[in-house]
Formats: structure tokens, sequence, C-alpha cells
């Protein structure tokens, strides 16, 4: 019996390594790994259906709803411009890349100015909630998901229920970021001998 039992126990233990190392591999790089590892300050908030994380180093500023002007021909998760301190910003709606499907804007939103070494971007938030801190034993290993958009390091667990961590710099593809930035380029131009 006591072999029966030594096997059991061998058996725990490895699954219990292949539990940590999956949530390791759900971490995209080692610096995801090291912002966890040391505690990364995250706010909580609440972007239509889903509860996603910010780290608190990517906020510039959280602002209440401010009227959003179309940007035609840009793609589909941006929802149009604000001017924010005299530049105009993309207003991207998280919902769109995570269900598919746009949502009305509404003045009870908020918008997340979020900055990464590439771009500014306004996120649409429907809900505050807090800022907290997560760790490596936060990361949520139970999910079988495939396919994760780009932005998304890792799927973290908070009291029951999971969230996203989002990376500022994967909202948009490179190409995406290209079509963006001629758009926003050749608004500045029409406005320029307006000035």
């Amino acid at each position: 019996m006591s072999s029966r039992h030594d096997v059991a126990l061998q058996k725990i233990k490895g699954l219990e390594q292949e539990i940590r190392d999956l949530k390791r591999s759900m971490l995209t790089s080692r610096q995801d790994e090291q912002l966890l590892a040391s505690g990364l300050q995250a706010l909580v908030v609440q972007a239509g259906e889903f509860k996603v994380a910010l780290p608190v180093g990517q906020i510039e500023e959280v602002v209440p709803m401010v009227l959003v002007s179309p940007l035609p021909k840009a793609p589909a998760a941006v929802r149009g411009t604000i001017s924010y301190r005299g530049q105009l910003v993309p207003v991207l709606d998280l919902e769109i890349p995570l269900s598919g499907t746009a949502r009305p804007l509404s003045p009870e939103q908020f918008l997340v100015v979020l900055t990464n070494p590439h771009s500014e971007f306004a996120l649409v938030i429907d809900q505050l909630e807090e800022v907290r801190e997560f760790g490596l034993e936060d990361v949520d290993s139970s999910p079988v998901i495939t396919n994760l958009p780009g932005f998304v390091l890792c799927v973290l667990r908070l009291q029951h229920q999971s969230l996203v961590l989002l990376d500022s710099s994967g909202l948009l593809a490179a190409g995406e970021l290209d079509l963006l930035g001629k758009l926003l380029s050749e608004i500045k131009e029409l406005e320029e001998p307006l000035s």
C-alpha cells in the first residue's frame, strides 16, 4: 500500500510543479515575470463585460468621459480621438477586441490615458475599482485560453474572478499603429492652416 501512496504523492508533486510551470509560461517574457515577482501595482477596472488590470506605471491620468471625435478608416478598436493636453489621442474600446462588439459611449464612463514607449492611448472604462498589488501567486492557471490578444500579459485571479493584465504596448498591431499614425498626421496637417 505504501508504494501506491508514494506513487500518488509523486504524482501530486509533479502536478504541482506543472501548475507552477503553467503559471510562468502564461507570462509572455522574463520582464513580465520579474514585474509580477517583485509585485506589480495595477488599477483594476471594468471595461464592458471584462475586468482588467492596468499597470500603474503605464497610466498617465484618469479623466471623465469627454466628446470622442470619430476617426474614419481607423482600426476597429479605435472609437475616435480626444484632445488631451493639446494632442490628439486615440480612444480604444477593449470590448471590441475582447468580445467583438462595440457598446455605446456614455457620460458615466471614464477614459484612462495610458502611455508606453511607442504611443499614447485613452481606454474606455466603465468602472474604476481599486489599486492593488499582484504577484506571481495571482496568475490564474486554471483557464484554458488560447489565442489571447497580444495586449494580454496573463490572466490573474482576484477574489474568485478572473481578470486580464493588460500591456498597452500590444493594444494595436504594428500595421494598425502605422495606419493610426498616418491618420493622425493627416488630421494635424489639416488643422495647421487653421492655427
